[in-house]
């Protein structure tokens, strides 16, 4: 008596297809399926579709995407390019004590003087080489400074935008649509309006994040 097969897979089982948040909001999505495909499958993961959403949504996605990249860059230059360059000029300054607290030939009283002049000569020329080497360093330690204030003046420019945008939104919308309803999917307008007061730490809010 022969065994009785096992279990078998079907063949041509089609692949189970995976629900993306935010697919149906895409212009690709908005091509192939239609305005009335992009509704229903915002309605079915109870996310906003980008054809029901209000001037007041667009203004507050534009304002996130621009605090994350000025965040973004401000953490660039806070974390690498500040540090990098504070430790060029802290060894810029190690290599001038070091090239003055060299001494000429006889200064320490075990070596004749007769090339005296010309060991100073060496060690001031090694000093100045390490003092313009210095001043290179701090121009550059000050130009990315300039940098860093710039990011975040453009931080406070996007909180106060922020700040504006949501008393315009109160104003035209009323309290329960700022405060209460959900914007996209379950935050409301006033709890993304928060992120614009947090200093740039973790970079956590991307370009893509709305």
């Amino acid at each position: 008596m022969s065994a009785s097969p096992g279990p078998r897979t079907p063949k041509g089982t089609p692949a189970r297809k995976v629900s993306v948040p935010f697919t149906h909001s895409s212009p690709s999505a908005l091509k192939a399926g239609g305005s009335s495909a992009s509704s229903a499958a915002a309605s079915k993961a109870s996310l906003l579709g980008r054809n029901d959403e209000t001037t007041y949504h667009r203004k507050l996605r534009s304002l996130l995407q621009d605090h994350a990249r000025a965040r973004s860059t401000w953490i660039q230059l806070v974390s690498f390019d500040g540090i990098k360059a504070a430790r060029s000029l802290s060894l810029a300054w190690e290599d001038v004590d070091n090239a003055r607290a060299t001494p000429a030939s006889g200064e320490d009283g075990d070596s004749p003087q007769p090339h005296g002049h010309t060991a100073t000569y060496t060690r001031d020329k090694a000093t100045a080489s390490a003092l313009q080497a210095a001043e290179l360093a701090r121009e550059d330690l000050q130009a990315i400074l300039m940098k860093i204030q710039a990011q975040s003046s453009r931080l406070t420019v996007l909180l106060d935008q922020a700040r504006a945008l949501l008393t315009e939104s109160i104003k035209a919308k009323g309290f329960e649509f700022v405060s209460v309803a959900p914007l996209w999917g379950t935050w409301s307008m006033d709890q993304f309006g928060r992120l614009f007061f947090f200093i740039p730490e973790t970079g956590a809010l991307t370009d893509s994040a709305i």
